[in-house]
């Protein structure tokens, strides 16, 4: 017997939402990277400007990660409560490493500046993309925004992977984020934008993230992102409403919908406990309504990946690096 859910559906399902849905561009929303090119000595010198503040134009709260690397997160004055810091900067001196994380997208004329002046004062470097061509990447976030899209219209499933958590995150009770995979490897997150932004769930439209996070293992020479192939392909996005799949009771369609992303449509459909005519009606239903046009084929995913690239302002970084990594550690 179906299991009804122990909250009744608050919404009602938009019917051929997916038409009018604009899915945007994939960009590079955090990098990180690491750099062996100092001694131990230079290291502890340049976390001692770090402790410092000697960082023209940044202010710089310094926060202990741990006995031997010393976190600094940077920020452009004047600082607003909330705001992200636009830089990390991680020093460990006793394996002459500094590790660099931002978000490209973040990175505006001013802050480039900011790095290229300390870059030049304090790593006798002639800019930052001249640090960044000589690390290894151990961090890359990729998101696409899927405008006019509510998570709760739409059923997402990982291929070969189940979701982590699923859980309602605004006061509607509706669906707010969708997460498969773990922290520390490689991970989906399906969250609402416009509600992380605060904008006004009654008056913004429908703003969807769809985030891939990237460990490689080994870290990738900066060179290798040129190669980075589509990973959204991994993610299946279907477009639903409570007809299209006939032997599901519209009253448990929303618990079959979570079972579906916990259990995966097989394991859903037996703890459903429906008769086999109409698991083969249900699989074939959710089949033809695969969203079009979500994963490019790689021959449009590496224009489009170049393009992302540019607007990061990595790709000249990119393709002017080798793949060695001065005083790497192995």
């Amino acid at each position: 017997m179906l299991n009804p859910s122990n909250k009744p559906p608050q919404f009602k399902l938009r019917i051929n939402q997916h038409k009018r849905l604009q899915i945007n561009d994939p960009k590079i929303d955090k990098l990180a990277a690491l750099t062996y090119k100092w001694d131990s000595q230079a290291v502890k010198d340049i976390e001692k400007h770090l402790f410092d503040g000697i960082f023209r134009d940044a202010i710089i709260i310094p926060e202990s990660r741990s006995k031997t690397t010393t976190a600094f997160n940077l920020y452009t004055p004047p600082r607003i409560v909330g705001e992200a810091s636009f830089m990390e900067i991680q020093t460990t001196p006793s394996q002459s490493r500094i590790r660099f994380q931002f978000n490209p997208a973040e990175m505006n004329e001013q802050r480039w500046h900011l790095m290229n002046r300390w870059t030049q004062d304090y790593l006798s470097c002639d800019n930052f993309p001249g640090v960044l061509i000589d690390t290894k990447v151990t961090r890359l976030d990729i998101c696409r925004d899927i405008h006019g899209m509510f998570i709760e219209d739409y059923f997402f499933k990982m291929k070969h992977a189940r979701a982590r958590d699923n859980f309602k995150k605004d006061h509607t009770g509706v669906l707010g984020t969708i997460v498969f995979g773990v922290s520390t490897a490689n991970q989906f997150t399906i969250y609402n934008k416009a509600a992380q932004q605060g904008l006004n769930p009654y008056t913004a439209q429908p703003w969807t993230r769809v985030e891939y996070k990237y460990r490689p293992d080994p870290a990738l020479y900066m060179s290798d992102l040129r190669d980075i192939k589509n990973p959204f392909p991994k993610l299946e996005i279907y477009g639903l409403d409570a007809e299209i799949i006939e032997a599901i009771p519209p009253e448990y369609f929303i618990w079959f919908m979570d079972s579906c992303r916990f259990r995966g449509v097989a394991g859903a459909l037996k703890a459903a406990n429906l008769e086999d005519k109409f698991k083969g009606k249900v699989t074939r239903q959710l089949k033809e309504r695969l969203l079009p046009l979500w994963a490019s084929a790689q021959k449009d995913w590496d224009g489009k990946w170049d393009d992302a690239l540019r607007k990061a302002n990595l790709y000249e970084t990119v393709m002017s690096s080798t793949k060695q990594v001065k005083g790497e550690i192995r």
